[in-house]
């Protein structure tokens, strides 16, 4: 595998900068092919004669990173899964998210199959630890009112109708 410096193929010949700019947004995080190319046409703050690539560069420069593996829409949406999943968001939320970023909806639904079971996590469970984080284990609904919240909480937080209310029965 080259080094991430090194420039080679059609795509760094014909927009070297466009290139290595790419390879610095990949060097810092993974990001969908959507995004990275969402980035690469916007100019960046500091650059005043900034042109940006045709769709055809674009295309080109695109594909040239997916074959060198440097880009790759399945190890985003696993990584972004996952960082969600660590931060107690629910699939409904992660779904979207993944959605806005281009990632196709076989992928997506693959990783939020299988990044819940690598780390070891279900969703019901998930959604009882944030009830919890946010309410206190004590703090059971005894008010219409009290419940409404809670269930709304969830549901910001992206998990379904279903997945609500078995947290809240396994919670209180």
């Amino acid at each position: 595998m080259e080094t991430p410096t090194a420039a080679s193929g059609e795509a760094a010949d014909q927009a070297p900068w466009h290139y290595d700019r790419a390879v610095r947004l990949l060097a810092q995080r993974e990001h969908s092919r959507q995004e990275l190319a969402q980035k690469l046409r916007l100019a960046p703050k500091q650059s005043q004669d900034f042109t940006p690539p045709s769709p055809e560069v674009l295309d080109a420069l695109l594909d040239e990173l997916e074959n060198l593996n440097w880009l790759s829409d399945q190890r985003f949406a696993a990584s972004f899964t996952r960082q969600r999943l660590l931060k107690g968001q629910g699939p409904v939320k992660v779904r979207y998210e993944l959605k806005q970023r281009g990632v196709s909806d076989e992928l997506i639904e693959w990783a939020l199959e299988i990044t819940p079971e690598e780390e070891g996590i279900d969703w019901i469970n998930q959604a009882t630890t944030a009830l919890y984080k946010r309410f206190g284990p004590e703090a059971s609904p005894t008010t219409p009112n009290q419940k409404s919240k809670m269930i709304r909480f969830l549901q910001q937080r992206g998990f379904s109708s279903e997945q609500t209310y078995q947290a809240l029965q396994a919670a209180y």
